[in-house]
């Protein structure tokens, strides 16, 4: 039914033609047939239609047919973004792992934006891709989404090199600009290592808020007790000190001497 609908509304008008695929967007099952019309429907000049014809494949159709969307897609005619891309491939009803494969494939040939959408969906989809989502952290080359993308995906997904490529971010070891250490402090947390805590500590003395929070956050998951952080706590850097603080006030974290030694315990 989709099909032949599509068939007759390609002639039809932008507004129509974006309903239709909407409406296949959400519907139960994949519709091959219907895929060459969304496919052409992804370079209308109407945005609403690029965005529902783009859904509509990533959604229903088979994975070559969403490897050549993802192919067609780009900042200019997605302004959505990678968001807009992720939530479509979330919705694949389709076999994930060999999505997966089809994409990693033509990876090199897609828009940035898009290679961190599907870093994103390797996320999501327990993709098992670490040698080669390693490679896209470490090039000092790659684009800035798609590295951070690369660190959300090991803050998922254990891999060791990983955790040292950004312990080494957090003490500036790697030239990089503030979000990739805010974003390493956050995702590193998976991995308790001697190493890892004293990058997170180091790291509780950077200029940036979003950095210091974090790895204090982290610190605080990793279970890291006030006796090793007395340093921070009683120290005259006043920021590391806040950083401290302030996630034990809005994370239930407790701060008490006892007669053992200083701890600091998790609430909830």
């Amino acid at each position: 039914m989709i099909a032949s609908l599509a068939a007759a509304f390609d002639s039809a008008g932008p507004l129509k033609r974006a309903s239709l695929a909407n409406l296949a967007a959400n519907s139960a099952g994949l519709l091959p047939e219907a895929d060459k019309y969304f496919l052409k429907w992804i370079k209308d000049k109407n945005v609403y239609c690029r965005q529902n014809a783009l859904l509509a494949v990533l959604a229903c159709g088979e994975k070559e047919n969403v490897v050549k969307a993802l192919k067609e897609v780009n900042s200019s005619t997605l302004p959505a973004g990678k968001k807009l891309l992720l939530g479509g491939l979330a919705t694949y009803k389709g076999d994930r792992e060999e999505l997966c494969a089809s994409i990693w494939k033509v990876f090199d040939s897609l828009d940035n934006q898009v290679k961190a959408a599907a870093v994103d969906y390797f996320i999501v989809s327990s993709a098992s891709r670490e040698t080669e989502i390693y490679a896209l952290l470490s090039d000092a080359g790659q684009d800035k989404e798609v590295r951070l993308a690369a660190m959300r995906y090991f803050g998922r997904h254990a891999y060791e090199p990983a955790a040292d490529y950004m312990a080494k971010i957090l003490t500036y070891a790697v030239e990089c600009d503030w979000q990739y250490l805010a974003v390493a402090a956050r995702q590193i947390r998976l991995y308790k290592t001697p190493a890892v805590v004293e990058a997170l500590k180091a790291a509780l003395f950077d200029l940036n808020w979003y950095v210091r929070t974090n790895s204090a956050e982290s610190l605080a998951q990793l279970g890291v007790g006030y006796e090793e952080l007395a340093r921070i706590y009683e120290g005259d850097d006043r920021f590391a000190k806040e950083a401290m603080m302030y996630r034990a006030k809005v994370g239930g974290i407790i701060t008490q001497k006892g007669g053992e030694g200083d701890v600091v315990t998790a609430g909830g």
